[in-house]
């Protein structure tokens, strides 16, 4: 409960800063997963996100912002036309949640503390969500929803932070950056530690650090009348104590797989920012931004007793549409 505490201790805090500390900036994002930008459709298959961040006060040495997310994650077997449930596969999971996170910047950091919340099971409407996407789409249609993890209330803290230091050369900046950041409840258990290069122009060296925790997005002003962006590349390491998900705990059927204790993870991707300053009102004038990253990740489980039954790495792409104002 004490990181619970914490959280809102820092919320109140946030909010009873003065008004006119509540200035600009303000970023909402839209974020899209799925694993058919890679031209498969397995384990972890869909992500959608909408998320809001805003500058609250500057504090303690540092700035305070506050973010909402929502969004819908969905886990299946490799087949999802299955209509047993999988024994030898990852299971089916659905989550429909909520965040609430504090974030402090400071020059070259930033530190998080996030709560998130949501429903699992039939609650987070993973059949209907997949079935007329895939119906508008065309393709295979899931058939394996009625053997997920059963109806319960997922929790889950995440704590931690990230650096990163900017190296200027000639209009560009060369960041590194490195994240740590630690997982608790009833969702997962688990430590990521993570490090990455991104060569940027006209942008934020924090985008460094969104480029390996999308989840650490927060609200900077992009520059007006000129293109921004770069290219970023990365790698998190996932230790693992519990996942489940991937234990399918409260499924049917529990598979005769084991999760992996510790999961590697590459990225690569790209950002395009850009600015109109000719319109009228504050979204008019907004920054907008388009990302792509496109991840490769190890397998999370093993078959028991251990089998070469599936391919040992999935991969999916994200696409994010940001505006910024």
């Amino acid at each position: 409960m004490r990181p619970v505490l914490l959280l809102s201790v820092v919320m109140l805090g946030a909010l009873l800063a003065p008004a006119r500390a509540r200035a600009e900036p303000h970023v909402a994002t839209l974020r899209v997963v799925n694993d058919t930008f890679a031209g498969v459709d397995r384990w972890y298959s869909s992500r959608l996100e909408l998320a809001a961040a805003m500058k609250v006060t500057e504090r303690f040495g540092g700035e305070w912002q506050l973010a909402l997310r929502g969004g819908q994650v969905l886990y299946t077997s490799r087949n999802i036309q299955r209509v047993e449930a999988p024994t030898r596969d990852h299971g089916f999971g659905a989550f429909l949640y909520g965040d609430l996170a504090a974030f402090h910047g400071r020059r070259r950091g930033l530190a998080v503390i996030r709560l998130r919340l949501g429903a699992l099971g039939d609650p987070a409407f993973a059949d209907p969500v997949q079935d007329t996407l895939h119906r508008v789409l065309g393709v295979r249609r899931p058939r394996g929803w009625p053997n997920q993890i059963r109806t319960d209330v997922g929790a889950q803290v995440t704590a931690g932070g990230g650096g990163f230091v900017p190296v200027r050369i000639r209009g560009w900046t060369v960041a590194l950056a490195g994240l740590a950041l630690g997982d608790a409840g009833n969702l997962r258990r688990r430590l990521r530690l993570g490090a990455g290069l991104s060569v940027l122009r006209g942008a934020s060296a924090r985008v460094a650090l969104e480029a390996l925790e999308p989840a650490l997005l927060t609200a900077h002003v992009a520059r007006p009348r000129r293109l921004s962006g770069g290219f970023s590349a990365g790698s998190v390491l996932e230790l693992r104590q519990y996942d489940r998900f991937v234990e399918a705990d409260g499924a049917p059927v529990r598979p005769d797989i084991e999760a992996r204790t510790a999961v590697a993870a590459f990225r690569l991707g790209a950002t395009l920012r850009w600015r109109r300053v000719r319109c009228s009102g504050d979204l008019a004038r907004a920054g907008w931004a388009l990302a792509y990253a496109q991840v490769w990740r190890q397998r999370t489980f093993d078959n028991v007793p251990r089998q070469r039954l599936h391919p040992d790495w999935h991969q999916w792409g994200e696409l994010e549409v940001r505006a910024h104002w």
